[in-house]
């Protein structure tokens, strides 16, 4: 009896072996076919108004990373020979699917607080500033360097004395590999190009106004200037910000000098500059104040203006 019974158990146990072979061999063969599925259909709401025609966590997505940010450079001239080459920049694919990249160029411009805005590119500068590529695949992870280069005849005219420009970088799923083709991904990265050509150039800032920022949480506050490039080129402005009493009062420090923080300003734009003013570095009365503002060591600007501390602290401004 003791042997019939252990016949028994052999038997099951052998069922049961078979049984978990059979259904290793059926997950192994069914799980990539529903894989397969996912990849194919699930989309990134970003891609499709907010709406998943797939099922499962697999997301479709396409991102762009460029280095640098921005290029910015001064071309060079030896004898009759011009450099056209602007720079390059890397493009990486940050997403998960293959990606089609393409490239624009852009006009730019800038706000009052320096920030860029970007533009529909005129002809001109349309024709005169080209790209290695200027539509490819790129796969997940993958990394490509382009190159990009100025017209020689826009350098060579007499007229012309840099170029700004931005390059439009757009990055959408390529559909060879399964994502739904021609989604919109982000909107898309903009790289600014700012270009200084060869020869000889007038740097020319004017001072349009001058404010008092707010305080801040330290006690510090800031003298804002807002500069003007006239000019034909960028320029990055710098400078000092001194503040002498006027009829007998004295600062704590006797004549003070504040730094001008640098900053980019494109042809024809305006923006604000600070100078930071130390907590408790003025008495009451008045100042006369004078802005030298410089351009590659020389100067550009030089203005003056008066400054008044009043009683409870707040600073007040006259520009003659």
């Amino acid at each position: 009896m003791c042997e019939r019974a252990a016949a028994k158990v052999e038997r099951v146990s052998v069922v049961w072996r078979r049984s978990a072979i059979a259904l290793i061999a059926a997950g192994a063969l069914i799980f990539p076919m529903f894989a397969c599925q996912l990849a194919g259909t699930q989309a990134s709401p970003a891609h499709t108004g907010g709406r998943s025609p797939g099922i499962g966590p697999w997301k479709c997505q396409t991102g762009i990373r460029a280095f640098p940010a921005i290029i910015r450079t001064d071309l060079g001239r030896f004898l009759w020979f011009i450099d056209a080459k602007v720079g390059q920049v890397v493009l990486c694919n940050t997403g998960n699917t293959e990606a089609l990249i393409r490239i624009d160029v852009r006009g730019i411009t800038q706000d009052g607080e320096g920030n860029f805005i970007f533009i529909p590119a005129s002809e001109e500068v349309a024709a005169a500033l080209s790209v290695s590529h200027s539509s490819f695949r790129l796969a997940p992870g993958v990394s490509r360097t382009i190159r990009i280069t100025i017209d020689p005849r826009y350098v060579r005219r007499r007229d012309r004395f840099g170029l700004c420009a931005a390059l439009e970088v757009r990055s959408s799923p390529s559909g060879r590999d399964g994502a739904a083709p021609g989604l919109s991904a982000l909107p898309g990265i903009n790289i600014p190009v700012i270009v200084r050509l060869p020869g000889n150039h007038v740097n020319r800032l004017s001072l349009e106004d001058v404010d008092i920022g707010e305080s801040r949480e330290d006690g510090m506050s800031a003298i804002r200037v807002k500069v003007r490039n006239r000019g034909e080129t960028y320029i990055l402005p710098g400078g000092t910000l001194s503040l002498e009493p006027e009829g007998g009062v004295r600062a704590k420090t006797g004549k003070l000098g504040l730094a001008v923080t640098p900053g980019l300003v494109l042809p024809g734009c305006a923006r604000w500059l600070e100078a930071e003013i130390p907590q408790g570095s003025l008495n009451v009365g008045h100042y006369e104040a004078t802005l030298i503002m410089s351009v590659n060591g020389k100067t550009v600007l030089n203005e003056r203006f008066m400054l008044k501390m009043n009683e409870d602290g707040c600073v007040s401004i006259r520009v003659p």
